[in-house]
């Protein structure tokens, strides 16, 4: 008689994980005036995509978004990213698909839009949530990849690691009408105003 033969089936997920979370959002400019500009000589926002792995990653099965809640992301073009190596993305609402240069077909609103990472499985793979950064300072990782967000001068296609970190103090404000609400009897003139110090 013969003995039955155990047959074991070994599914191996470790490798596909990580090649997921090599790829990280590494650097978003939410308000870019003077720093970085497209072929058009315009400023659109922009962010940084960084390979922290070892092997190259196809960018073609990634897609970014700044709405989770639409029927379609945009999808980058046939291209890799090599191990350690720094792709910039204009979030310009352009819609290019060009290795050289690519546009994001939406773009980005400071304090109001996160961006998000899909990856081919169509699950969040990275995200940036907004944040008040000032004009051409970026929200970045420090150190590349792994490190926390801070504000920084921006360091775009380059590593984060030597940039200046920018410390921002976020004070309460109030709006501040010259006139209490009510009733009068003539015209007046209302001014707003606030106590924000640049």
């Amino acid at each position: 008689m013969m003995r039955p033969r155990l047959i074991i089936f070994a599914v191996i997920l470790i490798p596909i994980q990580c090649l997921a979370q090599n790829l990280v959002i590494n650097e978003v400019c939410y308000s870019n005036k003077n720093i970085l500009y497209d072929k058009d000589n315009d400023t659109p926002d922009w962010f940084e995509l960084y390979n922290q792995g070892s092997h190259h990653m196809d960018l073609v099965e990634y897609k970014v978004t700044d709405d989770t809640s639409k029927s379609q992301f945009w999808h980058f073009p046939e291209c890799r990213i090599e191990p350690g190596a720094y792709i910039v993305v204009f979030a310009s609402g352009k819609d290019i698909k060009k290795k050289d240069q690519m546009h994001t077909d939406f773009k980005l609103g400071n304090m109001r839009e996160s961006l998000f990472l899909i990856d081919h499985n169509g699950n969040i793979a990275d995200e940036i949530k907004p944040v008040c950064i000032p004009t051409d300072h970026t929200i970045a990782r420090f150190p590349d990849g792994t490190g926390n967000l801070v504000v920084m001068k921006p360091s775009p296609g380059i590593t984060n690691n030597n940039s200046e970190i920018i410390t921002v103090n976020y004070n309460k404000d109030e709006l501040i009408i010259n006139y209490p609400g009510g009733m009068y009897d003539s015209p007046v003139s209302v001014t707003l105003s606030n106590n924000h110090r640049s």
